[in-house]
């Protein structure tokens, strides 16, 4: 099956998070012996490939002149437009861009799969072919609030087959709709992929950690939502305690000067490729997402940092924020949840894992929780797109 697949981002190198989703996905598909193109914004400072192993890339020129392309990458868009008010002629721009491309190149498509409802999902519609159209957190958020939102949300709903990561997404989703979704949906976070294998000895040796060293770990870009602020506020005083960050962004310098003023051994390890991440699993004791709610009620979705930590045992604390309140109904051996925001709360999740710690530094073999892995979630969409195209219409 030739399938276009629509987005924002897509990877620039093999550490970037920037769309990492939408790449494993693809590369699953593509593994399944299905052609794949990507769609997605540029980043006007380097040289994108026009080949991703099987995977064919087509970065679009989104704004004029380039140098107004600031609204994907870094931090994010909320992140991009909260600091610097150029990023919205971008955003303005990028649907054309999207629209005009995807046009001229749905000829020799079959299917299409698009990831975030606006812009992605409402261009696709506007293409008839049969199509997947996958709601994540930020793209909801957005459209919760775009003027027409009913019918942007009607159009994608009379086109596509949707997908959510979260009931809770769904939900969001038909309140905006006004009304039940034509298609029974399908739910399910992003898949994972295989993290290599790594002995923790060696992993601890790499990042200058001691064997005797409680350490706790999170992965994710550095930007307010991820909560990253609390899990230092909330180990402030404890002693022997280290907390390593795989990721980078522009909440960095902010995390320095709040760990230096509490004490806090802080690690920042800048963004990881799989090899790196598998060090920062390999050589954790504890997993924490301390995901937020932010003022104006943005969330997460269900991470997928979160998903990857799970699926390698780790002992996981997280926050009962956006998708993942929908997804994990209630603490288990493997995960303890919290409020989000909850700084004593934290702690004393964190106090009673680490005390565990010391005693069994075993991990969850298999994890306790079931976790959708990227070749299974595109086996899923294989068969759902061969339905849809084989009654020719969705």
């Amino acid at each position: 099956m030739r399938i276009g697949v629509l987005s924002t981002t897509y990877p620039r190198d093999a550490s970037d998070a920037a769309g990492r989703f939408v790449k494993d996905l693809a590369d699953a598909l593509a593994e399944r012996g299905h052609d794949l193109e990507v769609l997605f914004a540029e980043d006007r400072t380097i040289a994108h490939p026009t080949l991703d192993g099987a995977v064919r890339l087509s970065p679009l020129r989104y704004a004029w002149p380039r140098a107004l392309e600031r609204s994907f990458y870094g931090g994010g868009v909320f992140e991009n437009l909260s600091r610097d008010p150029l990023a919205l002629f971008g955003l303005a721009s990028f649907p054309w861009s999207l629209a005009h491309a995807a046009r001229r190149k749905s000829a020799q498509m079959d299917a299409l799969i698009s990831h975030f409802l606006v812009p992605s999902g409402w261009i696709a519609a506007g293409i008839a072919l049969p199509q997947i159209a996958i709601a994540h957190s930020a793209d909801l958020y957005l459209l919760e609030r775009l003027p027409g939102r009913r019918q942007i949300a009607r159009r994608i709903d009379e086109r596509a087959r949707l997908l959510f990561v979260s009931e809770q997404a769904r939900a969001r989703f038909e309140r905006v709709l006004g009304r039940g979704l034509r298609m029974a949906p399908i739910i399910s976070p992003m898949g994972v992929r295989e993290v290599p294998y790594v002995e923790r000895q060696e992993a601890r040796r790499l990042l200058s950690l001691a064997d005797d060293d409680l350490v706790l770990v999170s992965l994710g870009r550095l930007v307010p939502i991820k909560g990253h602020a609390s899990v230092i506020d909330a180990i402030a005083g404890l002693d022997d305690v280290r907390y390593v960050i795989g990721g980078a962004g522009p909440e960095s310098e902010n995390l320095e000067v709040r760990a230096r003023a509490t004490g806090v051994d802080l690690r920042l390890l800048g963004a990881l490729d799989s090899v790196g991440k598998a060090q920062l699993f390999a050589a954790a004791d504890v997993f924490v997402h301390p995901s937020l709610v932010l003022e104006g009620g943005r969330t997460e979705g269900v991470p997928v940092a979160l998903m990857e930590a799970l699926a390698e045992g780790l002992p996981t604390i997280a926050t009962r924020a956006g998708g993942i309140a929908s997804y994990f109904k209630a603490d288990s051996e493997q995960l303890r949840l919290v409020p989000p925001g909850d700084v004593a709360a934290l702690r004393e999740a964190i106090v009673a894992w680490l005390r565990g710690r010391r005693v069994s530094r075993s991990r969850f073999r298999p994890s306790v929780h079931p976790v959708p892995r990227a070749e299974e979630l595109a086996l899923q969409l294989e068969e759902a797109l061969s339905a849809l195209v084989s009654i020719g219409r969705t």
